[in-house]
């Protein structure tokens, strides 16, 4: 519980619970690393969301709006504009008859900061359990204000609970100096081409892991410590596949996704996998570079891809319209680029809940679907704002057919039972039925632990998912490497033949959509139109998220 700010530590079982966000605590994670401090978790997409922390109204701020609400392991961050920080304050996060109230007069003394539009932004944390999607609301004086949408909080994601949870051996290392990566980052104006090494160091230290540091392509500036999308991307995929060669791949300037690829086919030694958190609406660059330009990213995927070169891109955080980001239209469908591309392998966000408190029950075609009990598998659901998060993982169908972006043969008939199932779907005319269909993957996009500015903090997005499925891939490709077989390359369909013969192999997820954005200026964006999932594939988390041990003992 919390008294006066400071939170107490709790141990349940073999979990610690995270205790102070203001002052440091020292703990150990139920990854079972050392102890180390740490702080309060911060907005994921920190790129993107930084001008929601304190100054992000553009109408005059209504006392008590909330911006942002988010949970992390057993806790609710809540964010709110207030006149006074003084003023008399109650935050309630509710549940069917349960409410857990806190107030300033006794509980929390509130964190506030002055704000440019006058008045002060404040967040407060309010302890929870996991996995309750709980309603917020924030009560100041007699002005009540509501979070669009219920919030979940989830437990803390590291490298070793990764390996866990998809099967990974525990000790897995790789140790063949061919099985080589690399995370690919902008450099334009706010592009996130940066890493820290500081923190880099700190986070595989802390984590139990190799030192060891990326090697710089482009002009990325390696000390600047200002940026966490890159933290996260990086630390990540090193985590994972640790004891491979990284390069941190900076050149995505005016010449966008093009100029990345040209960069690397430039390279004396081309990565084998590649992963990218990076996308454009196809219909943007349609219209503004023609389609010849897709057909020339396409042409180096296929060239790179029969080199034996992997792809790995996010399925975007804003669903099937990318509303509240990219868009302020719910139709049609806004499809992502290269998310799209028939020629990559896409990868959206889950997020996992505890074995022993299911987050769902639900009926799909008369069926019970239920959590596991399976103590080798956790279950996972799609990120969603209808899920308990403030935003949504991406899919979709890709709309320029004529530029090559048909539906690829090597996915048509798990499309078409997708499409020919009891499935809801949206007007023909909102997405383009004959087209390549996103994501390929699934995988947990919420809530990693990583290292930013020296203090620990919350992130995730399906450009967490991304780098995290391209170490899988070079961890494959380590383990054919030291059997003299080739590197995995253009890996779809091998993936899809796979779920043919050996559905095992995937944790299928049938339940959730892609039919909200994210939230914005603290308001729900949510369109009538987008795509469920269903049991099999689907274009909301693909064929599911992939059991390592099965893929490997297959590869």
């Amino acid at each position: 519980r919390v008294k006066q700010g400071v939170w107490l530590i709790v141990k349940t079982e073999d979990k610690y619970i995270i205790n102070d966000p203001i002052i440091d605590s020292y703990i150990s994670l139920i990854a079972g690393i050392s102890d180390f401090p740490l702080k309060s978790a911060t907005h994921k997409r920190l790129s993107n969301k930084e001008h929601l922390e304190y100054d992000f109204f553009d109408e005059t701020p209504i006392p008590g709006k909330i911006s942002i609400a988010e949970g992390y392991n057993r806790a609710i961050k809540v964010v709110y504009y207030a006149e006074d920080p003084e003023e008399y304050t109650r935050i309630t996060l509710s549940y069917g008859n349960l409410n857990l109230e806190m107030d300033n007069e006794d509980n929390f003394n509130p964190t506030c900061q002055s704000s440019s539009l006058g008045g002060y932004m404040c967040y407060a944390i309010v302890p929870c359990e996991n996995y309750i999607n709980y309603n917020v609301s924030v009560l100041i004086n007699d002005t009540p204000s509501y979070f669009p949408v219920g919030v979940t909080a989830t437990d803390w994601i590291t490298p070793r609970l990764l390996k866990e949870i998809y099967h990974i051996p525990a000790d897995s290392y790789v140790s063949n100096e061919n099985a080589t990566q690399a995370v690919a980052e902008g450099n334009g104006p706010g592009g996130s081409g940066i890493y820290n090494v500081t923190d880099l160091h700190y986070f595989m230290q802390q984590m139990g892991l190799p030192i060891q540091t990326p090697i710089v392509i482009g002009n990325a500036l390696p000390n600047n410590p200002l940026e966490g999308e890159m933290a996260l991307d990086i630390q990540i995929m090193m985590g994972v596949s640790a004891g491979a060669t990284t390069y941190n791949v900076e050149a995505i300037g005016k010449g966008l996704f093009l100029e990345w690829l040209l960069v690397l086919e430039e390279m004396e030694s081309i990565p084998l996998s590649n992963s990218l958190s990076d996308a454009a609406p196809e219909v943007d660059l349609t219209s503004t570079r023609g389609h010849k330009y897709i057909d020339a990213c396409n042409n180096e995927f296929i060239k790179m891809g029969n080199m034996g070169i992997s792809f790995v891109i996010s399925s975007g955080d804003a669903g099937a319209c990318s509303y509240g980001r990219q868009s302020l239209s719910c139709f049609p469908s806004l499809p992502q680029y290269p998310a799209s591309s028939p020629y990559v392998t896409t990868v959206s966000a889950s997020y996992i809940n505890s074995n022993n408190l299911p987050v769902y029950y639900s009926e799909i075609d008369g069926t019970h679907i239920t959590c596991t009990n399976d103590i080798n598998t956790y279950p996972e659901v799609v990120v969603s704002m209808n899920n308990g998060m403030f935003w949504t993982s991406g899919g979709g169908f890709s709309n320029v057919t004529l530029t090559g972006q048909e539906m690829p043969s090597y996915q048509k008939t798990f499309v078409e039972n997708y499409l020919n199932s009891n499935t809801e779907f949206p007007p023909n005319d909102f997405f383009d039925r004959t087209g390549r269909s996103y994501p390929d993957l699934t995988l947990n996009g919420e809530n990693y632990l990583i290292a930013v500015n020296g203090s620990w903090t919350s992130s995730g997005g399906t450009s967490a998912s991304a780098p995290l499925f391209a170490s899988f891939i070079t961890l494959l490709n380590d383990y054919r490497l030291n059997r003299d077989m080739p590197p995995m390359g253009f890996i779809n369909p091998w993936l899809y033949h796979i779920a043919s013969i050996a559905p095992s192999a995937f944790n299928d997820i049938t339940v959730g959509d892609n039919k909200c954005g994210e939230i914005s200026m603290g308001e729900k964006f949510c369109c009538e139109y987008g795509f469920s999932c269903s049991p099999g594939y689907d274009s909301v988390t693909g064929l599911g998220t992939p059991k390592f041990d099965i893929l490997v003992a297959m590869g």
